[in-house]
């Protein structure tokens, strides 16, 4: 009886170790299950990470392109508005100057009147001038 006892004894610890050894092999597997898991996940999040620095980069740079476009309408803005101030003000000048000249040409014509009826005005000469002295 001692005999059949230590065979299910010996039965019993090999039955232990080979289902130890079969567990620690499962426990392996799903470890190096978990490792390339891991490894994929992580591969991912970096590539997930990748992509959204590259977005952002790229976002930060239309953001920067935009602000440049807009600094770029001001100043056209401006431009236009100092172009228009100094046609309004070349507009008024121009005015300023037909006036004048519209003045001027009155004195102008007033004073040719004038020589003309100072001219037509003058004595005739007197007979012993020569002619060649008579000629305007």
């Amino acid at each position: 009886m001692a005999l059949v006892g230590a065979i299910f004894i010996s039965g019993a610890a090999t039955g232990s170790l080979f289902a130890w050894s079969r567990a620690q092999d499962v426990i392996t597997a799903q470890r190096e299950d978990y490792q390339a898991s891991l490894d994929l996940l992580t591969g991912r999040v970096v590539t997930a990470a990748t992509a959204s620095k590259d977005a952002a980069s790229k976002a930060a740079a239309a953001a920067e392109t935009a602000k440049t476009a807009t600094q770029t309408a001001q100043q056209a803005a401006a431009t236009a508005k100092t172009a228009a101030r100094a046609a309004g003000e070349a507009g008024t000048a121009a005015s300023a100057a037909s006036t004048k000249a519209g003045r001027a040409a009155s004195v102008a014509q007033d004073a040719a009147g004038t020589l003309d009826r100072a001219l037509n005005q003058l004595p005739p000469p007197p007979a012993d001038v020569p002619d060649w002295l008579n000629t305007p």
